[in-house]
């Protein structure tokens, strides 16, 4: 038997939170053009905010509005007013978030919030990345029905087949590396020096079912990297998506009205502040 190392264990990689003024037209998008399976909705009061839950090949994507985007009186529209339009966070779900708390603070995380079912930890902990960690199971959600197949959308060319990683920027590959590796159970997979979307510094991280690529910008003072950096944000860069075909993928993009950047090898396309990469496998 294992010997226990006192770290958190990650039991999924549940979602990334996407937020937005007006979701109406994001849910549309992620449903028509990302060909997205919507099964919940909801609106939260105490936040005075709505959200789907939807599916995009086999990762949960979340997106979120305030219903009063100028109330600066609600949490969340001051957050869309600060940060803008964008990835807002990253989740993962644990069997007990209380344990899982007091883990990572054994570890000397700190966290931002800790309430019962979910905890956020401090990004100065992370390296910048904000980060969830819950218990909380969704009503209804079909990947914990044993019916769910992951691969459901693996013949399709035009559209995401599935979560490749979720891509990450940050000043200090260091903290980052550790929080995963030494407070919770990932596995570091690689490090090395890339060149897109600029010179960089990366970290590929097993976490749980899905992998982070970590990019620390060698220059912090120019390229997309570095302009990311220079403003609020959450950490998160992008979303990187395998397809089958990504000259197929690029035109049903562009069909839909979304804004496709081509490069050799992969696509971008930016979604209402929210960067999507589109590569074949």
């Amino acid at each position: 038997m294992a010997q226990d190392d006192g770290r958190a264990r990650a039991g999924r990689m549940l979602h990334t939170i996407h937020a937005a003024r007006d979701d109406g037209p994001l849910r549309r998008a992620y449903l028509m053009a990302f060909g997205g399976m919507a099964f919940a909705e909801s609106y939260h009061a105490g936040e005075d905010r709505d959200m789907a839950l939807i599916y995009v090949a086999d990762h949960m994507v979340e997106p979120m509005a305030p219903r009063r985007p100028d109330a600066t009186d609600m949490m969340f529209a001051r957050y869309v007013a600060k940060y803008g339009p964008g990835w807002h966070s990253i989740s993962v779900q644990v069997d007990d978030a209380a344990q899982a708390s007091a883990r990572v603070r054994a570890k000397g995380a700190q966290l931002t919030t800790d309430y019962p079912g979910f905890f956020f930890v401090h990004p100065r902990t992370t390296g910048g990345i904000l980060f969830e960690v819950t218990d909380y199971r969704m009503t209804n959600d079909p990947k914990d029905e044993p019916s769910w197949n992951p691969h459901w959308a693996a013949a399709r060319q035009h559209q995401p087949r599935r979560l490749a990683r979720i891509v990450c920027a940050v000043r200090d590959l260091s903290p980052t590396i550790a929080f995963f590796t030494q407070a919770f159970d990932g596995a570091l997979l690689e490090q090395g020096h890339c060149t897109f979307p600029q010179p960089a510094r990366f970290a590929r991280i097993r976490l749980s079912d899905g992998e982070l690529l970590i990019l620390q910008p060698d220059n912090q003072d120019a390229g997309p990297l570095a302009d990311f950096l220079s403003v609020p944000c959450s950490g998160v860069y992008a979303l990187a998506w395998e397809v089958g075909s990504l000259d197929a993928a690029c035109t049903w993009m562009a069909d839909n009205g979304l804004t496709v950047n081509r490069h050799p090898a992969m696509a971008e396309v930016m979604l209402e502040g929210a960067r999507h990469w589109l590569a074949e496998a």
